[in-house]
């Protein structure tokens, strides 16, 4: 090969890193705008399992593994929103809030949910969240209120089923951060509590199991006012 041919693969080679490094530091972008901006609808899976599925009922399925709308592209419905036929409930349009890296970044992560479904997992079980990027007290509502009650004093409608023990007094809680992020985690039985207390961790991210621990924190200072 002439000295011309080696350059010019070693620029081939250089170009082609740097797209793959951009490539990644997108899905890794889009990951962390994704739970941040979609997952209260989509779910941190992107399974269509987020609160306000959760909470509202006959919410039509968000599952980003569907395919919702084939003729338009998934930055078109990032752009401009989808509304869902019949019941009219909408993907809002992000145009007017993120930038179009951002709209490229989440729109090339939502792509890899529906191609490398285990990527996703890990990109999202590894993005650097902020907490209070994160509405805790919606996954509480989504996921613990039932047996906790709205108020975290054990009294959800669960409670008249799940007696012994039952669920939870949370407003008297003495576990430090650190433990009810791993209860929430791992569940009851896992760490010597109630085995009915089911373990969070395969449904939330860890950024979410950070954000549900910082809700419970209120509950316990509302009560102690």
């Amino acid at each position: 090969m002439t000295v011309v041919g080696r350059l010019l693969a070693i620029a081939l080679l250089s170009q082609l890193f740097t797209c793959a490094v951009a490539d990644e530091q997108d899905v890794r972008s889009g990951a962390r705008i994704y739970l941040e901006r979609c997952a209260l609808c989509h779910g941190s899976k992107g399974l269509g399992e987020g609160p306000m599925a959760l909470l509202i009922r006959d919410y039509p399925d968000t599952s980003l593994k569907n395919e919702v709308a084939p003729n338009r592209s998934i930055q078109k419905i990032v752009e401009s929103g989808l509304i869902s036929q019949p019941s009219g409930v909408s993907s809002p349009p992000w145009q007017h809030e993120l930038v179009a890296a951002e709209i490229s970044a989440v729109s090339a992560f939502v792509d890899i949910i529906r191609s490398d479904f285990e990527q996703a997992q890990r990109e999202l079980a590894s993005a650097n969240v902020a907490p209070d990027r994160i509405d805790g007290r919606k996954i509480y509502r989504a996921r613990c209120e039932s047996c906790h009650g709205t108020t975290g004093q054990g009294d959800g409608r669960m409670s008249r089923v799940i007696v012994n023990p039952p669920p939870s007094d949370l407003t008297r809680s003495v576990l430090s951060h650190e433990e009810s992020i791993e209860i929430i985690s791992a569940g009851g039985a896992k760490l010597g509590r109630s085995p009915r207390m089911p373990p969070w961790g395969q449904e939330l991210v860890y950024a979410e199991l950070i954000s549900v621990a910082t809700y419970l924190a209120t509950l316990r200072a509302a009560e102690a006012d």
